[in-house]
């Protein structure tokens, strides 16, 4: 981390919550009794902080008193968590989905399940994850109805509420599989009663060890994580062959997680379409129109089109091709290939020593790489991105800074605008492709090579999505050089 970042950390931009460096004391160093912890100045500061929001916990409550309103803006994980509730978020005339091509993207990643044994285990400590392989779902389904069984013996849910519940389920015969999950919602009467009854109760037991109580804050992830189980085990009973192990985690021969994920997701997107009277997508880079359709389940002759030309002039976006190497995943192990783009990066950024600039690559592998084969010089003037950093304070410091800063990151090809100065150059290591080695994308290329020609064709777009990072002033001006050849050279 740079001088300057940590002059912006210091001033406590972006999270108001997240701890630095400074705040944290050490006391018997260099002992046995050696322990780190935050001092009780920032201690004080952190607590006041959290009592100023805390009675925001339920998001979902104090939403249903803010959405009357006339128009509303969410994310695409805050909207799908509240489509189905028309209480938070009612019908309205006309919904506006932008960058419409990553809504596949979207509903797999909210519709699937990720077990994490790291996190899990916050609420379930003796957790254990058996090995049942790719091909049995009917056996993961099993573990996840297990898991969201030792979930409810907590959450502030009593054996009596279960057996009455369980009951009025039998009476009803209303499931289509005997393996009925149980939500909050169908063991209380209204929302003021699952406030009260679990939000309202400051403290949660977790399955059978007598005593063991999580705090509110995380009790309240807890239950959120549940209802996020529940909703992946009804999606994946109503039909299990649509549903795929896309990973398993290992460390050794310990499982520490799993992923589950459906393959067509167009019975999702129902509820999507249906919301408003009418639905508008938003995409530079849909393609294929028909393929674009068809992944979300929609008639393509109920679907207009509008294509509407770039008011971005084609001379003040120049891509020069600098073909250092053919890349593909072997040739990005070879170190010769490697040190060959090193090179070229760092002869650029000299070309370009008073300007600011971005550098997009392919992985965190190959921007470490790159970070520690370049000159001292140009070293300096990098400001990397990190999982672990929020995005914005990142972004703040290369816009702040009075230098000449380049970004250098695997993810900042969407969603960002530097305009003018903050940007007179770019750097495209390398395009991805669709990776095959993933099971999700192999299961959906054998489902349907239309889909996998169409992903193909969008990684292309993946240069359209960079040059939009720089695209917002007609007149504005920005060079682009690309490192790998386009096309395999004889």
């Amino acid at each position: 981390m740079s001088n300057e970042s940590f002059k912006i950390k210091n001033k406590r931009s972006g999270c108001k919550y997240r701890t630095f460096l400074k705040d944290y004391k050490i006391s018997n160093k260099g002992t046995k009794e050696e322990e780190v912890f935050i001092g009780g100045h920032a201690k004080n500061h952190y607590q006041n902080e959290y009592l100023e929001w805390s009675h925001l916990k339920n998001l979902r409550y104090h939403l249903r008193t803010w959405m009357p309103s006339s128009h509303s803006i969410f994310n695409y994980s805050n909207f799908l968590v509240f489509l189905t509730d028309n209480k938070v978020l009612r019908s309205r005339e006309l919904l506006i989905l932008d960058e419409a091509h990553l809504l596949e993207t979207e509903i797999v990643g909210f519709t699937g399940i990720s077990i994490s044994k790291r996190k899990w285990k916050q609420y379930i400590p003796d957790l254990k994850i058996v090995d049942h392989g790719y091909d049995d779902i009917e056996k993961w389904i099993d573990f996840l109805r297990d898991l969201e069984k030792r979930m409810l013996t907590g959450n502030g849910f009593n054996a009596e509420m279960l057996s009455e519940f369980g009951r009025d389920q039998r009476d009803k015969k209303t499931s289509v599989d005997d393996r009925k999950v149980v939500r909050a919602s169908d063991l209380f009467e209204s929302d003021k009663e699952i406030e009260e009854n679990i939000y309202g109760r400051g403290h949660f037991s977790f399955g059978k060890e007598p005593g063991r109580e999580l705090g509110e804050e995380l009790a309240v992830e807890a239950i959120t994580d549940r209802e996020r189980l529940i909703r992946a085990i009804e999606n994946i009973l109503a039909k299990p062959k649509n549903w795929i192990v896309s990973e398993i985690k290992k460390e050794g021969y310990e499982v520490t997680g799993v992923e589950l994920k459906p393959l067509d997701i167009s019975g999702y997107c129902k509820d999507v379409f249906e919301k408003c009277n009418k639905t508008l997508m938003m995409s530079a880079t849909i393609l294929d129109s028909k393929a674009f359709c068809r992944s979300l389940g929609l008639a393509y002759d109920e679907v207009k089109f509008i294509r509407v030309e770039s008011d971005f002039p084609l001379q003040n976006r120049p891509i020069h091709p600098m073909n250092i190497a053919y890349l593909n995943f072997n040739n990005l192990q070879i170190q010769e290939v490697k040190t060959k783009i090193a090179i070229a990066i760092d002869n650029l950024m000299t070309l370009h020593k008073n300007h600011k600039g971005l550098i997009h690559t392919t992985s965190y592998e190959q921007l470490n790489f790159i970070r520690e084969n370049i000159s001292q010089t140009n070293k300096r003037r990098l400001i990397v991105t990190d999982p672990e950093i929020q995005r914005e304070e990142v972004i703040a410091e290369h816009v702040n800074s009075t230098k000449p800063t380049v970004l250098i990151s695997p993810s900042l090809h969407t969603g960002l605008d530097l305009k003018d100065d903050l940007s007179r150059f770019q750097i495209i290591t390398k395009v991805p492709y669709p990776n095959l080695g993933d099971r999700w994308t192999d299961a959906k290329r054998k489902a349907s090579r239309q889909w996998y020609t169409w992903q193909t064709a969008k990684t292309g777009t993946r240069i359209w999505q960079i040059c939009k990072v720089k695209r917002r002033l007609g007149k504005d001006i920005c060079i682009r050089f690309s490192i790998w050849a386009f096309c395999k050279q004889e």
